[in-house]
């Protein structure tokens, strides 16, 4: 196998520039395609010098290569549905280059990344092989790319590409491969495909694509004639119990997740599971085996999940709350809040003196909300009833860290309501 070092997924002003092929495109032009790499955010139209290039591209998808004249060029990303302009700049285009654009980032904080094409090709019976990471939520990555599932004693490909960087092509022999991503320098498996069959003269750029979750990837691969989402297999999960007086197990599809778990008990960490259409069951830990409750839920592929026993022994529930475990930045905690106190049909949240939810319903959470950090202060966290100054609880004294993720939850009794401040990420 041939490596050939190291590529910015950036503009990028190229030596390479002999390699590009001005082969069946207009002269003094150059060819641009478009990837929707933001979770949450609505379908988009890209606009280069105010001329619609890309229209109605939606979340995990890709257009078609368009061409322009080259140069520089005023570039928008603007929503299909108001034409709100999220995304200005002026990017360089080099005559004869094709160019995928990933928008990537947040719905509130959106961005750009360039990846040139079609530098390199891949002699006969070859494939060409690289990384590319549009996952601002997650760490740098891996790339395994083998015949066998089991890394346990194999060497990446590829390591160590961070968001909004590329690696150069590796040139390997044509066939099938397991395509597997882990966090960089482990073994921590953190995308993992069905082989697949990879044809001679193909040129691959296998893209970490962003999911809601904090620690796996949904993966897409880019090829020539277009782009393919490939949703992860597994999703994560973890347990709450918030039903007074119990001690129990969670399943998924009969499988237990977490085992002899006591009243206000959350779990700290996540267990993987299999994405997709799952039955989630507790059980008394004295009487495992029989269920008493039971919950039929899709879980997003790459997606955490936090599934909530509720209400009472006597008539015990599930919920599933979705954890949008997205890094916030240095100076913040993200922070959300769950109502799971039987008797408090709704409540308000008070973090010191500000208002942070109103009129939290029973068996519910808000999304995350930030809260920018001040050094040296604790925080107060007082639920009340909704609408009314009565107050149900309060913890005081809360120190929170930067760049974490937490969820305030209330649990019961009446008698004695309790907060408890778990750390998600």
């Amino acid at each position: 196998m041939k490596k050939f070092g190291w590529l910015g997924l950036v503009v990028v002003a190229c030596a390479l520039l002999a390699a590009c092929s001005n082969e069946g495109r207009n002269q003094n032009s150059a060819d641009l395609r478009v990837v929707h790499a933001v979770p949450g955010l609505d379908a988009i139209d890209v606009l280069v010098n105010d001329d619609p290039k890309a229209s109605g591209v939606t979340y995990t998808n890709i257009s078609e290569f368009t061409n322009f004249k080259a140069g520089s060029r005023n570039v928008k990303v603007r929503t299909s549905a108001n034409g709100t302009v999220i995304v200005e700049r002026d990017l360089a285009f080099i005559d004869g280059t094709r160019t995928t654009m990933l928008v990537v980032g947040f719905p509130n904080a959106v961005a750009t990344l360039q990846l040139l094409d079609d530098y390199f090709s891949p002699r006969n019976n070859k494939i060409a092989v690289r990384l590319a990471s549009a996952t601002i939520n997650l760490l740098p990555v891996d790339l395994y790319f083998g015949t066998s599932a089991d890394i346990s004693n194999a060497t990446p490909l590829i390591g160590g590409v961070g968001f909004g960087n590329t690696s150069q092509y590796i040139e390997m022999d044509e066939g099938t491969y397991t395509v597997i991503l882990t966090e960089s320098g482990t073994k921590n498996i953190m995308f993992q495909a069905a082989p697949r069959a990879f044809g001679g003269g193909s040129e691959n750029t296998i893209v970490s694509f962003p999911a809601n979750g904090g620690g796996l990837t949904n993966a897409m691969l880019l090829t020539m004639d277009g782009g393919t989402f490939v949703a992860n297999p597994l999703a994560r999960v973890k347990y709450a119990n918030a039903i007074l007086g119990s001690t129990l197990n969670f399943r998924a599809n009969g499988v237990a997740f977490a085992n002899d778990t006591v009243y206000t008990s959350v779990a700290t960490s996540y267990t993987t599971v299999a994405s997709g259409a799952r039955t989630l069951t507790i059980e008394s830990s004295n009487v495992p085996g029989t269920s008493i409750a039971t919950l039929a839920k899709t879980l997003d592929a790459a997606g955490d999940f936090t599934v909530v026993a509720v209400n009472t022994l006597a008539a015990p529930e599930l919920v599933v709350f979705t954890d949008a475990n997205i890094f916030p930045a240095t100076t913040v905690a993200n922070v959300r809040y769950a109502n799971v106190l039987p008797s408090a049909a709704a409540v308000d949240v008070v973090v010191n003196t500000e208002s942070k939810a109103t009129n939290l319903a029973f068996k519910s959470a808000t999304v995350t909300t930030p809260i920018t950090l001040a050094a040296d202060t604790t925080y107060t966290f007082t639920f009340k009833r909704a609408g009314t100054e009565t107050v149900i609880a309060t913890l005081a004294g809360v120190a929170l860290e930067p760049a974490a993720v937490y969820t305030v939850w209330l649990f019961g009794p009446d008698s004695g309501p309790i907060i408890r401040v778990v750390r998600d990420r």
